[in-house]
């Protein structure tokens, strides 16, 4: 299992896909865009995607 590092502003996802979980905005383009540096968690299943923080 590949670990994706992102960091602030980086694309995680689209809204069509995905709530925003912890760490997470939804820009006004329906992007859904990491607010701290950290580590891409999906729940594939509540269809959430969330950042642990990595600090």
């Amino acid at each position: 299992m590949s670990k994706e590092v992102v960091v602030p502003g980086d694309v995680v996802g689209v809204a069509e896909e995905y709530l925003p979980g912890e760490n997470v905005e939804v820009g006004a383009d329906g992007k859904l865009r990491a607010q701290v540096m950290g580590i891409v968690a999906r729940n594939d299943k509540e269809h959430v995607v969330s950042v642990k923080h990595k600090g």
